[in-house]
């Protein structure tokens, strides 16, 4: 029993370990990003090969409505790249390996949650440790210039807010729900809060002053007046959205919040904006157009770029409105399992958590990297993982 165990866990760290690992290096060195490369399409490989092993010896297919929102999501983003561009070049870790990611954490999140969620904590321990300490700026000052050259050791700073985020999640329901080492919490939170104050963003910087706040809130115990339906927070992210894109339209780019600058994506909005009408049906499909923003002519190789910095905007030129109200939907079917969580603690600690990943996505395309769809299943199973929180404990 024991060793069939530790070949289950090594199997689980063995695919695990591509989504998360650090692509600093990929910029760099060739071999590094080729290696990396192969393994993470030999664990998605792997996924697709077992799934649809088990799918073929099921007499009855059961789909619940999250992985039934995330297939049409993914099935639509697919089709709509492939009728219009006839390709699915720069795109096939977005396409392909982002879903395989989340049916290997649906199948471990519903057979044995405690096992994932403490696997990918240890994974990012490790990740963490090293990008704050040997593979520091301090120490690899020509590689990794955060404010100059915007790279880390766990890769463009763009992400540290969103490993960071997953991190604190999934930190949270080994502690909390599972009853997890106290130390181990403590740490990976002091971890996270540094990994994130090192990408010098302000995404990063806004995410931790709204973490500290709902904590000291929640010392009030005012949990009622915050963790509101998950209907309300997804409206309320659309209508932040909304008027952002209003005053893009009134012809205001140059936008800065609160002392926040936004670092120049006001123009970068103005420009999806125009992008978007252009084809605002089924958009250019997944990396299928490239906006230029008056800094593209001096910055990289003058093409522009696909990244939005804005998830709806995002969406909305991978696939137009029709990708979007499949992507809302998804949301909205993850989001809602808020309202199914039983104990006002844990669902304050969610709804202000979720709170700030639909902030945070308000400033960047989250889906253009593997750890917010791993946040989303994490989110849509954590009603279940709460219920049963003691089926897994025999094989921790």
């Amino acid at each position: 029993m024991i060793n069939r165990l530790k070949y289950k866990n090594i199997i689980l760290i063995f695919l695990l370990i591509p989504f998360l690992c650090p692509r600093g290096f990929l910029e760099y060195f060739s071999f590094y990003k080729l290696f990396l490369t192969a393994w993470l399409y030999l664990s998605v490989g792997i996924i697709y090969i077992v799934a649809i092993a088990k799918l073929l010896t099921l007499k009855k297919i059961k789909i619940n409505s999250f992985v039934g929102s995330m297939i049409l999501y993914f099935s639509i983003i697919i089709i709509i790249t492939f009728l219009v561009r006839q390709s699915f070049s720069g795109a096939l870790q977005k396409l392909f390996a982002t879903p395989a990611l989340c049916i290997f954490s649906v199948y471990y999140l519903k057979k044995n949650p405690l096992q994932i969620i403490k696997y990918t904590n240890n994974i990012l321990i490790i990740i963490f440790v090293l990008n704050s300490t040997i593979f520091s700026p301090l120490f690899w000052p020509t590689y990794f210039r955060p404010i100059s050259n915007h790279l880390l050791f766990i890769g463009h700073v763009q992400t540290a807010v969103q490993i960071g985020m997953l991190a604190i999640l999934t930190a949270y329901i080994e502690y909390e729900v599972y009853n997890g080492n106290k130390k181990k919490y403590v740490l990976l939170m002091i971890l996270s809060y540094i990994n994130m104050l090192m990408s010098f963003t302000s995404a990063a910087y806004i995410s931790i002053i709204l973490l500290l706040l709902f904590k000291i809130l929640g010392n009030f115990k005012i949990y009622g007046s915050i963790a509101l339906e998950g209907r309300v927070y997804l409206s309320l992210y659309l209508l932040l959205n909304f008027i952002f894109f209003l005053i893009i339209c009134a012809g205001k780019s140059s936008l800065e919040i609160a002392g926040f600058s936004l670092n120049g994506r006001g123009f970068i909005w103005a420009k999806a904006i125009e992008s978007f009408f252009k084809s605002p049906i089924y958009g250019y499909g997944a990396n299928g157009v490239l906006i230029k923003v008056f800094w593209s002519y001096w910055v990289g190789d003058g093409q522009g770029m696909n990244y939005m910095h804005n998830q709806i905007l995002q969406i909305l030129n991978d696939g137009g409105i029709i990708l979007f109200a499949a992507f809302i939907y998804m949301l909205y079917i993850a989001m809602s399992t808020i309202d199914k969580l039983k104990g006002k603690k844990i669902r304050y600690q969610i709804s202000t958590f979720i709170a700030i990943i639909l902030i945070v996505m308000t400033f960047e395309s989250v889906m253009e990297y593997f750890y917010f769809s791993y946040i989303l299943c994490i989110v849509a199973y954590l009603p279940k993982l709460v219920q049963n929180r003691g089926a897994s404990r025999d094989e921790y």
